[in-house]
């Protein structure tokens, strides 16, 4: 007769890489949506957020559009291309900071809407970068 042991729960083996996979993709997908919304609503979104110039919002989106497709580039690797992923990391830092010199130095003058949306961005940015810094560091874990 066979027994079996149900105090034990069985885990799957979780790769070293997942974790910092993952948070590229979901990197991949804010940054993809938010750069066709301001892409293709560069202007309603210009008035409501203070920005002075809707192309400037155009050029943003444009660019997050393509910051999203190399997180999909590197997300995708196997293995996983650490020199790539510090790279992300520090471009979502940058992506922090310039927010916050844009929200604290009054170079924009956003609007109240603008502001918040300016400040829930880049918390949303920092998570990125802080869940990367950890998948990078477990990642380099593995591979001493």
């Amino acid at each position: 007769m066979t027994t079996i042991d149900s105090t034990r729960p069985t885990v799957a083996p979780v790769a070293p890489d997942q974790l910092l996979r993952r948070v590229l993709q979901a990197n991949m997908v804010f940054s993809g949506l938010s750069g066709l919304l301001l892409a293709v609503d560069a202007g309603p979104l210009s008035r409501w957020l203070g920005v002075p110039a809707a192309w400037i919002l155009m050029v943003i989106g444009i660019g997050l559009l393509g910051f999203a497709w190399q997180l999909f580039q590197t997300a995708k690797q196997s293995p996983m291309n650490l020199r790539q992923a510090n790279a992300i990391l520090l471009m979502d830092i940058a992506w922090v900071v310039g927010s916050a010199l844009l929200l604290f130095t009054g170079w924009v003058s956003f609007t109240t809407a603008g502001w918040w949306a300016v400040l829930l961005v880049a918390d949303v940015v920092a998570l990125f970068a802080i869940l990367e810094f950890v998948g990078i560091r477990r990642l380099q874990a593995d591979r001493v």
